[in-house]
């Protein structure tokens, strides 16, 4: 699970679940870029920056467990509406609960 974070104020803009090493997904994501995240990335990019790429949770589990999580974690950063994720964009229903102050699957 990771999350694509905007270097300008720290703040999550994209959670996605993937395989592949952190800075593969990240070059895969500059180069099939789409929709609102292109237009993300290029005003990035027209401050010389670009997105960073961070890991939030391993998942040792199932695809499902996966989808799971990352609906979590997409309830759990989206509390300022600034998500990118098609999944927010579809108005899914999640799992989170107001008040919530921890991470999904933290042990505090």
């Amino acid at each position: 699970m990771y999350a694509l974070v905007d270097p300008r104020d720290g703040r999550a803009r994209y959670v996605g679940v993937t395989t592949r090493p952190l800075l593969a997904r990240l070059a895969g994501h500059h180069s099939a870029a789409c929709g609102r995240l292109r237009d993300w990335f290029a005003d990035l990019a027209s401050v010389g920056t670009g997105p960073t790429i961070v890991a939030l949770e391993w998942i040792d589990g199932t695809s499902r467990d996966a989808c799971e999580a990352e609906c979590e974690w997409i309830a759990f950063l989206n509390d300022d509406g600034r998500l990118l994720n098609e999944r927010v964009r579809a108005n899914l229903t999640h799992k989170h609960t107001a008040g919530k102050s921890t991470a999904p699957h933290s042990t505090e």
